[in-house]
């Protein structure tokens, strides 16, 4: 809810319209509602692809699931780079600079340990957020201290994802 957002602004020199993070609420990917989401998800990425003509990005999935339905269903999917497993990840984010120039990372765990700077990247997609494991004793417990704290990790989350190219 916007009302419920606080912005701060600290001048650092940069220009935030540089790299812009636009936020949609394109979907809920809860249980029920999944495939609609992915759907409203694969028209939303490929007109970001299209904006995006010749440069390279990334997109986050959270599941291979998801990973999966974008290789097979989205209209830009010669552009899509994914891969299966950790070791695999780190093979092509070594060599990212000898894949096209409009390559683009697919997959999950893209929102921590990978730096793609300038050319690397010039776009990042999260499809959906992952959020804390509510079940978790260790998260109860931070619940039970404090009520926004679910909240502000989840904001963390989606600042180092963002932060992850640009």
């Amino acid at each position: 809810n916007p009302k419920d957002v606080a912005v701060i602004t600290l001048n650092s020199g940069w220009d935030p319209m540089n790299s812009p993070v636009v936020l949609k609420g394109t979907a809920n990917f809860s249980h029920h509602n999944k495939n609609e989401a992915l759907e409203a998800a694969i028209t939303d990425i490929d007109a970001i692809l299209e904006k995006h003509p010749g440069e390279r990005g990334i997109i986050h999935t959270t599941t291979y699931a998801i990973t999966e339905a974008l290789m097979s269903r989205c209209k830009n999917k010669s552009r899509l780079i994914d891969y299966q497993g950790t070791k695999e990840k780190m093979r092509i984010l070594e060599d990212l600079e000898d894949l096209p120039d409009d390559g683009v990372l697919v997959g999950p765990s893209l929102t921590q340990g990978v730096d793609l700077p300038d050319d690397l990247a010039r776009f990042n997609v999260i499809v959906k957020l992952s959020y804390p494991d509510i079940s978790s004793k260790l998260w109860s417990a931070r619940l039970k201290v404090k009520k926004n704290v679910y909240l502000a990790e989840t904001a963390n989350r989606l600042e180092q994802s963002s932060g992850r190219s640009t």
